[in-house]
């Protein structure tokens, strides 16, 4: 589904709309531009962090502070040597998975894009950080479409709209509590990790 949306696939049939504009219609470089993407397995490069959240953006220092903050990134920062300036190994290596998540997640943040797409974005952080992270999200995904893709359903509990996938097809659709109710797929991987087991 993200290939589709960001165009690195073409459908073979049906159409994808942003604000009822085809997709097919917009120029990739601007199509790409209203997106925001972050994966589970996240690219940093070596240099500090302050470069790695900014890439080619020409974003100052305050507002860079006031956006990690504004995603709950100051216990992170307070723990880095350097905060902001603290020089990152190649990949990240000298920070943890979860760690290199949320960096993802505000480097795009930075970025204001019209659509988020964040595929497992938090599923290597600790249960703490993610419900943080959760509460500061809501402020980011103000007038703002949100495309989450998790199987850990705390992730998308509050989403006005869930989508449940199995093989490739739709089977259910609603918010939480009405798939909840209705006792399918959805139900039964809430119950499982309302229990501690892990499912695939």
């Amino acid at each position: 589904m993200i290939r589709l949306l960001c165009r690195l696939y073409e459908p073979q049939k049906g159409n994808i709309y942003i604000d009822g504009q085809n997709i097919k219609n917009i120029p990739i470089e601007s199509l790409r531009k209203q997106l925001g993407v972050v994966l589970q397995d996240t690219f940093l490069f070596s240099g500090n962090v302050a470069d790695n959240l900014r890439l080619d953006s020409s974003i100052n220092d305050k507002k860079l502070k006031d956006i990690c903050y504004d995603l709950g990134l100051e216990n992170l920062l307070k723990k880095l040597p350097n905060g902001l300036e603290t020089y990152l190994r190649e990949r990240g290596g000298n920070l943890s998975s979860g760690e290199r998540q949320l960096l993802s997640i505000a480097r795009v943040a930075i970025r204001d894009p019209k659509v988020l797409i964040m595929d497992e974005a938090t599923a290597f952080m600790d249960p703490s950080t993610e419900a943080t992270l959760q509460r500061d999200l809501d402020r980011l995904l103000e007038k703002r479409t949100a495309l989450v893709i998790a199987h850990r359903l705390a992730t998308i509990e509050s989403s006005d709209r869930i989508l449940v996938m199995k093989k490739g097809r739709l089977i259910e659709e609603g918010t939480h509590n009405e798939l909840r109710s209705l006792g399918g797929l959805y139900s039964q991987l809430a119950d499982l990790q309302e229990k501690g087991l892990t499912t695939i």
